[in-house]
């Protein structure tokens, strides 16, 4: 399941970890800047700052934060001990990261929301994107798009659950799909989850064998995705 990087001769894998550090950080520079020009267009389209006006905005600011900080950690995260091997975990992670967000181009929005409606997708997305930006932050160095283990981290957020940042990240898709449902868009969200479940298990996979005392200690003690339950 995975391979050890020691494997690779050393200027092969340089070759390629420069090139995947390049795509990653050329495709979310090409994201931030989409997303800037949106925030720019939602300040000026806002006539009135009140409570759900300001915490869009503020949701928006923390998803620019959010997006920076990827480009940021690939650029100056640390080499992984293990990968994932073959095509299937690539993928996987790639859809994963990237469906909703050029699959959200193509779901027309729900005509004018319910007050209800309104204020619980505000409070998710502000939510996720805030927590996302919190938990990113702690997972630092160690952070990958890719099933990779770099580091270790079982502290702060992840002392509460194994896959914090997907949580938060989901807590936010629930936020924009209230804008947004319909059947195919239930069908996106649906398939975008499937993809997301299975990079946790490829990337549990990875850690084990990367930290295989530690991190079966760490799976014993803490959820995968929600205290209690699973």
């Amino acid at each position: 399941m995975t391979e050890a990087l020691a494997t690779a001769e050393p200027n092969d894998w340089l070759t390629r970890d420069r090139l995947t550090r390049m795509l990653v950080v050329a495709w979310f520079f090409v994201v931030e800047v989409f997303q800037v020009f949106q925030f720019v267009l939602a300040v000026r389209a806002t006539a009135a700052y009140d409570a759900l006006g300001l915490a869009r905005l503020l949701a928006s600011a923390c998803l620019l934060l959010f997006i920076a900080m990827i480009v940021w950690l690939t650029i100056v995260r640390e080499q992984p001990r293990l990968k994932a091997s073959g095509a299937g975990p690539r993928i996987t992670a790639v859809i994963g990261t990237n469906l909703i967000v050029l699959g959200i181009f193509f779901l027309p929005a729900r005509g004018s929301l319910n007050m209800f409606e309104s204020v619980a997708s505000s409070v998710l997305i502000l939510a996720g994107n805030f927590l996302a930006v919190v938990v990113i932050r702690h997972l630092g160095r160690s952070f990958s798009i890719m099933a990779e283990a770099r580091g270790l981290v079982t502290d702060g957020p992840y002392a509460l659950i194994r896959h914090p940042l997907y949580l938060m990240e989901e807590v936010a898709i629930a936020g924009v799909f209230i804008q947004v449902a319909s059947w195919p868009a239930a069908v996106l969200f649906a398939v975008h989850l499937a993809f997301q479940l299975q990079r946790m298990r490829n990337e549990e996979g990875v850690l084990t064998q990367a930290f295989p005392r530690d991190y079966r200690a760490y799976a014993a003690r803490t959820a995968r995705l929600i205290p209690g339950l699973w």
